[in-house]
């Protein structure tokens, strides 16, 4: 199981982060990273499940319920708020396995709990510059050796379409009220 929450502070600061004219809409914006990480986490999504609303946007969805089922087996639910203010941690994973959990909070705090009865194990990257502990360090060292050697770059065009699609199909059943299935 896992559970997934982004809260983004304000979407219509700046104003074109409200317009979907130019993100393609809220989800593209700021939370298809972090969809993005579920599917490299837990394999590619085979269903999906959304429930939506208009809080504060004239023009589109700002507030997302998602149910996810991935192809390694995992359930999850990931949950979005366009203007729920800047309350941190912004961006919070949880997975949970047997009697055990995993928590990232915001790429700044790491608490695993191995077991019962034992203590939870907590790390903390506050100091970590920013570049390094987001990976944008690592991407791009990856990204420059795929060109310069010609292998297979970290990040494919079909990664992007995969998670494009995954993107759309969440729109779908926010409008539609009904599951999508990828597998068929």
């Amino acid at each position: 199981m896992a559970q997934v929450k982004l809260n983004r502070g304000e979407l219509l600061n700046p104003p074109w982060t409200a317009n979907p004219q130019v993100t393609g809409g809220f989800l593209y914006e700021t939370p298809i990273h972090l969809l993005d990480m579920c599917q490299y986490l837990f394999g590619e999504v085979e269903t999906v499940k959304c429930e939506s609303r208009q809080s504060i946007s004239e023009s589109e969805f700002d507030d997302f319920a998602i149910l996810l089922t991935f192809a390694s087996g995992t359930i999850g639910t990931f949950v979005t708020c366009a203007h729920a203010g800047w309350s941190y941690p912004f961006q919070r994973l949880e997975a949970y396995g047997k009697y055990s959990t995993i928590a990232v909070e915001d790429m700044e705090k790491v608490i695993y709990a191995p077991g019962l009865k034992q203590a939870a194990e907590v790390q903390d990257f506050k100091q970590v510059p920013f570049e390094e502990k987001w990976g944008y360090v690592e991407e791009d060292r990856l990204f420059i050796e795929a060109i310069i050697n010609g292998s297979k770059p970290p990040v494919t065009a079909e990664d992007g379409y995969l998670l494009s699609r995954l993107l759309d199909g969440i729109y779908e059943s926010a409008k539609t009220g009904k599951p999508l299935d990828f597998r068929k």
